[in-house]
């Protein structure tokens, strides 16, 4: 992506009026904390004495999740034997959608992801495949830690149809909310570690959706 040529209604990263520091400090306010983004302007001229509007606020976080997106999604990250997943769901301006993730657990990135309208299995399926991605076989002792969804299982058991033994893994299901089995006690915190990262990731995901749906009206 050239950086100097975004898309339609994205906000220039020639800056003007501002600069990368205010940028990267409506971002922290707005999608690491989670203020609204009237709350986020109200926050830079109170902390920082900075007089920002909202609109540019979210017009920066718009230009962001274009910004990164294509990194995140192609970028190697050299992954684990042990991956843990999880769905949730996100609104986007008051529609509910499901969103995936899928984390490497020991380096704690996020290595697949899915935007969907349900929760079948087929989004699940596209959730690992972007997972799978540059790897051509699984490596040994290989774990996928996920909840009690049925999705899960039968999403492996598409990848064993298509390529066989070199991709042949169990899903490692920790039910309910508490430890009442020796699985859902051994293998609860690496759940956790998704479940934490979450409200982070659907920040971001919401910012960039929001974006397509505004570029998507402009068509």
């Amino acid at each position: 992506m050239d950086l100097n040529s975004l898309p339609k209604n994205a906000s220039s990263l020639k800056f003007s009026k501002f600069d990368s520091h205010v940028m990267s400090l409506c971002l922290t306010l707005h999608v690491n904390l989670g203020l609204s983004l009237r709350k986020t302007s109200q926050a830079l001229k109170d902390l920082y004495n900075i007089s920002i509007s909202h609109q540019q606020i979210a017009n920066y976080c718009k230009t962001a999740a274009v910004c990164i997106k294509p990194f995140v999604d192609n970028y190697d990250y050299g992954t684990g034997s042990t991956f843990t997943a999880d769905e949730t769901y996100i609104k986007i301006r008051g529609v509910k959608a499901y969103v995936w993730f899928i984390m490497d657990a020991a380096k704690r990135s996020i290595i697949g992801y899915q935007v969907s309208d349900n929760r079948g299995v087929g989004p699940c399926i596209m959730a690992m495949r972007m997972a799978f991605r540059h790897m051509t076989e699984l490596p040994k002792n290989f774990q996928f830690i996920a909840d009690g969804y049925s999705a899960y299982p039968l999403a492996a058991q598409q990848f064993f149809h298509e390529y066989g033994e070199k991709f042949l893994f169990q899903i490692t299901q920790v039910i309910g909310l508490t430890n009442d089995d020796e699985v859902s006690k051994e293998f609860r915190p690496f759940k956790q570690m998704i479940e934490r990262a979450e409200p982070h990731l659907q920040g971001l995901l919401q910012a960039y959706q929001r974006f397509r749906q505004h570029q998507r009206r402009q068509l």
